[in-house]
Order: C-alpha cells, then sequence, then structure tokens
C-alpha cells in the first residue's frame, strides 16, 4: 500500500499580490508502508519535546537538521529508483499566484458550453493547432495580465467578488484578449475572437467569481481554498501514475484545509463529467488513488515531513529572489556561520531534489 501525505506553503488568505510571497507549494511524500516506521522515528527524534513540527518556526540548527533529513531520504529516493523500486518518494508542485489566477480565469472562459455550439469543437479542440500553439496563447494571455499590474488587480477583485462593475471589467478584457494572435490561418483567428463575442459573460461571472459553497470563503482560507485544486491536481496525477506503475492502491493523506479543497475539486470534477447530481468527493476518475483522509498534523509523521519538504522549497525560492526571511535576513546573516550552513544544507537540498527530477523524468516537479 502507498500511502501519499500532502501539505503545502506560501497559503496567505487573500493577499494574491504580496511580493513578498509570490508562490505556492504543495507536495508531499509518497512512502510505501515498510518505510513509514523509519520516517516516524526519525520526526520523532527532530521534534524533540515539541508536540508538532512546522519548518517555518524551527531554530536555524533545527532546520539543518530537518534539511538533512529531507537530503536522507531524496537519496533513498534516488537509490531505489537506479534499482527500479520505490519506497518513498517526493512530489510537488511550485506555483506563482498570479499565473495560477490568470489560468483560472482562462479555464473559466474557454469552455465550449459557454458559447454558441458553432464554436463546441473550436474550443475543445484548441490543441488542434498544435500543442506549441496551445501554450503560446496561454503564454501570452498570462503575461497579459502579469505584465500590467492594473489589470492584474482588476482580475484579483474580479475573482473575490470584490469588482463593483463585473460586468464591465469582464468585457475589458475580453476586449483585451481579442487582440492576441497565435493562430497560423486568419480563420482561426477569425472564430477565436467571434467566440469571445458571442460567449456567455454571465456563465463566465458565474464561475469565475464564485467558489464552491462548501470551500469556506473568508479573509484567512479564501485563497488556498479557492485556487488550491488548480495547483493541486498534478500531484494526484503523479500519485495515480505511481500507483498504476507499483499497481497499488494510493491512500491520500491531508490536513484539515486541503482536504475541504481537494474534495469539493473532486466533487464538482465528478458531477460534470458523470452528469451525478450526487456525486461525492471520492475521486471516482481515479483508480489507483483513493478518498482523501484527513489527519490532524500533529499525528501525522507524514504531513509533518510534507511540511518540511513544502516550507524548506517555498523559503529557497524566496531567498533565491531576495524576498528574505525571519531565518535568513542577508544583511543579518551574511557572516554568521551558523546561518551560512543552513544556507548551504538548503542548497543541497535543492541540488537532490533537481536530480530526482531528472531521474524520473520530470515526474516530481511540476511548475507554474
Amino acid at each position: 500500500m502507498l500511502n501519499f501525505y500532502i501539505d503545502e506553503s506560501g497559503s496567505n488568505g487573500d493577499k494574491l499580490l504580496n511580493e513578498d510571497q509570490p508562490t505556492l507549494v504543495y507536495g508531499g511524500w509518497i512512502i510505501q508502508d515498510q518505510c513509514s516506521i523509519e520516517i516516524q522515528d526519525d520526526i520523532k527524534q527532530l521534534r524533540g519535546t515539541s508536540s508538532e513540527l512546522h519548518y517555518k518556526e524551527m531554530s536555524t540548527k533545527q532546520a539543518i537538521a530537518a534539511n538533512e533529513l529531507l537530503a536522507k531520504y531524496m537519496i533513498k529516493a534516488i537509490e531505489d529508483l537506479q534499482q527500479k523500486t520505490l519506497r518513498i518518494l517526493p512530489v510537488f508542485v511550485i506555483a506563482n499566484k498570479k499565473i495560477i489566477l490568470c489560468e483560472k480565469f482562462q479555464y473559466a472562459l474557454f469552455d465550449s458550453v459557454h458559447g454558441s455550439k458553432k464554436y463546441k469543437q473550436f474550443i475543445d479542440l484548441l490543441s488542434i493547432f498544435g500543442l506549441d500553439k496551445h501554450k503560446q496563447l496561454t503564454k501570452e494571455i498570462n503575461e497579459l495580465f502579469v505584465n500590467d499590474s492594473n489589470m492584474l488587480r482588476k482580475l484579483d477583485a474580479l475573482y473575490q467578488n470584490k469588482d463593483k462593475d463585473p460586468n464591465k471589467t469582464l468585457e475589458e478584457f475580453i476586449q483585451s484578449l481579442k487582440k492576441i494572435n497565435v493562430f497560423d490561418k486568419e480563420s482561426y483567428y477569425e472564430t477565436y475572437k467571434g467566440f469571445l463575442d458571442d460567449v456567455d459573460r454571465k456563465e463566465i461571472l458565474d464561475e469565475f467569481c464564485n467558489c464552491d459553497d462548501d470551500l469556506i470563503h473568508s479573509n484567512d482560507t479564501f485563497y488556498s481554498s479557492g485556487l488550491a485544486p488548480t495547483a493541486i491536481s498534478p500531484l494526484l496525477d503523479v500519485a495515480e501514475y505511481v500507483g498504476q506503475c507499483l499497481n497499488s492502491k494510493v491512500n491520500v493523506y491531508t490536513d484539515n484545509d486541503t482536504n475541504k479543497a481537494i474534495a469539493a475539486s473532486w466533487r464538482t470534477l465528478n458531477k460534470n463529467t458523470l452528469n451525478r447530481a450526487d456525486a461525492a468527493s471520492s475521486p471516482i476518475l481515479h483508480k489507483y488513488v483513493q478518498q482523501i483522509k484527513m489527519e490532524d498534523s500533529k499525528c501525522s509523521f507524514g504531513i509533518q515531513m510534507a511540511d518540511i519538504l513544502c516550507s524548506s522549497i517555498n523559503e529557497y525560492i524566496k531567498i533565491s529572489n531576495h524576498h528574505y526571511t525571519a531565518r535568513y535576513k542577508k544583511q543579518k546573516n551574511m557572516n554568521n556561520d551558523k546561518h551560512q550552513k543552513y544556507l548551504e544544507s538548503l542548497k543541497d537540498t535543492m541540488v537532490l531534489l533537481r536530480i530526482l527530477n531528472e531521474v524520473t523524468g520530470g515526474l516530481i516537479l511540476n511548475g507554474f
């Protein structure tokens, strides 16, 4: 049996445009039962007298030990893969929050059910123009918003239902998108513009602006609840693939907030795909990934390991982009041997992750 423990780092409520926290990292560890006892013992030793491990709250000394623990199990994963076996595997998604929001908007916009039937085949088969063209269209739309701070703020306000005139804002966005042309044939471009003129604005707003009723819509959890499924989906795809390769069921364990976000996503997906009004939150469309089980992180060594993985990755990204953290402040720590050792241990861990990603052919890492 495989167990997949998931956690996140970088969620900060509805403060999407907070430049000090630009990324959201979701990830965790796929672990065989036989490896669980050793990990549990290591977590207990690292935790000491604390009731629970949180990477961002660790002392520098403890964070170094946590990085070394990550390295230990990454090396095990590399050795296992070389022997064509698997006891443990880290998997994670690094998501730029702005890009997630832009792609969520595109997901709501380019839905053939929002337009006339004559555009259905065109929208459903956008990839007919070639994968590169499809990627280019997504890329240029993302850049349109990300490179224009005013448009990005409007998109953020629209998503959070804070726009005083959402219809006007949406129309501005659509007219801007009509200027983007990545198509080789003029007829394709005209069809693209025709769909944008025809698409039902109200349905787009309903899909993009309104969160699932079961998600908590508050300042503390809104952002994570609303956008988490977009980032988590690739993790579940990897878990399904690993389960298929090993012909093993995969139990997924999360904390409360992540559980609600994924359950709501699955419920909507099952309902829309299978046309079942009573679709439950179990992953009907997955064969190997099982229903998510919620665990208290205080009692879950796996979720605490996932916290260390995600938070260390996020901290490395922040430091690399000169967004210094409470633990590592450039001016304060520049000549501090202990903090330099911490930074080196963090870099070593990231090197091992890159090696693992190469060994798996890019399987463990998804980036937005």
